[in-house]
């Protein structure tokens, strides 16, 4: 197992508070699906982009701030809608 692999699992969903039936994650992306809600939540979907972080003097200094991207942080989520 590769931590940039993709990898997809498969829940009981019968036996789970949430109705959380699969799980398929990719190294952008992770996408949920869910089966018998009260909400009608069908599935869920998260992207995942990196983020800069600025590190350097503090502000009013003159100096430019080193940018640092980071990776794995949830830039935005969608909720999927009644199937």
């Amino acid at each position: 197992m590769q931590p940039d692999a993709d990898r997809s699992m498969t829940f009981y969903h019968e036996a789970r508070v949430d109705g959380l039936e699969k799980r398929v994650e990719t190294p952008t992306q992770m996408t949920e699906y869910f089966v018998n809600r009260d909400d009608f939540l069908v599935y869920r979907l998260v992207e995942f982009t990196g983020r800069e972080k600025k590190f350097g003097p503090s502000e009013g200094s003159s100096e430019r701030p080193i940018q640092v991207r980071t990776s794995r942080t949830v830039s935005r989520v969608v909720h999927g809608g009644v199937a």
